[in-house]
């Protein structure tokens, strides 16, 4: 607390300064030690963001290695090739053999599913040429994976290893990438924090509440479909009607 008086440092409990005699207003004691508080959890943020600022990169790269990992798919090998076109060439002609026994344009039946044997046929020589040679893709994705298998808990060991060696480190490691402790700081500058678990209590809620409207969106936007929709069938269901009726009517005269 701050004398009014002459600005000299008080007691939170102090009546009167003792520098030049001014009373101590009682009431700005609550909104003083707020003040204070966010000014040490501001300087607490930053000693944290000098610690884990030098780290972004590192944390960025994990984040993408482990997006790009989750999106990794096995392209389809020369064994899937030659499966597929056996199974549809057999479907191909037990298919067309049963349209032909029940008369149904045998010769174009006869013709399309001699031409899709035969598409199947060469879908098979594919993929025994594939496996005879390697593919390509399938080299690139063994690499791919490799790779990131390798590179993904090197960088998660060399991120932990800095997190411990912050001495008794205040927030959990997951809070400890710099875009998250700058979110932190500008909760705590607004205002709307006064500690590091309150900044974080806040953020989450920010995340929780963001992802509520995007959901009540997603449903509003699904309703207005459905009664559109809806509105279509009725629409439908009575011109129908109506030209039933008109049709009933024209009769009716004849």
């Amino acid at each position: 607390m701050v004398c009014k008086g002459c600005g000299s440092e008080l007691n939170d409990d102090a009546r009167f300064c003792s520098a030049c005699g001014t009373q101590a207003s009682m009431g700005d004691a609550p909104v003083e030690k707020t003040r204070v508080l966010r000014v040490q959890t501001l300087q607490l943020i930053d000693k944290l963001k000098a610690h884990f600022d030098p780290m972004a990169e590192t944390y960025e790269r994990l984040i993408e290695l482990n997006a790009q990992y989750e999106k990794l798919k096995k392209p389809g090998t020369g064994k899937d090739t030659i499966l597929g076109g056996i199974i549809m060439g057999v479907l191909a002609f037990f298919g067309g053999a049963l349209l032909i026994g029940l008369g149904i344009f045998p010769t174009l039946v006869f013709i399309a599913g001699i031409l899709f044997i035969c598409l199947c046929i060469i879908g098979v020589i594919s993929g025994v040429m594939d496996e005879s040679k390697g593919n390509p893709q399938i080299e690139q994705y063994e690499i791919s994976k490799r790779s990131m298998e390798e590179e993904i808990p090197a960088l998660d060991a060399l991120l932990h290893e800095n997190y411990d060696s912050y001495p008794q480190c205040p927030i959990s490691f997951e809070y400890s990438m710099p875009p998250i402790l700058n979110e932190l700081r500008e909760r705590v500058i607004s205002g709307r924090a006064d500690t590091i678990k309150e900044a974080i209590q806040c953020m989450l809620d920010d995340t929780h509440r963001a992802e509520m409207l995007e959901l009540q969106k997603q449903t509003a936007q699904s309703a207005k479909k459905a009664a559109e929709s809806a509105k279509d069938a009725a629409n439908s269901a009575n011109l129908s009607t109506l030209l039933i009726a008109s049709n009933n009517l024209r009769r009716h005269r004849r």
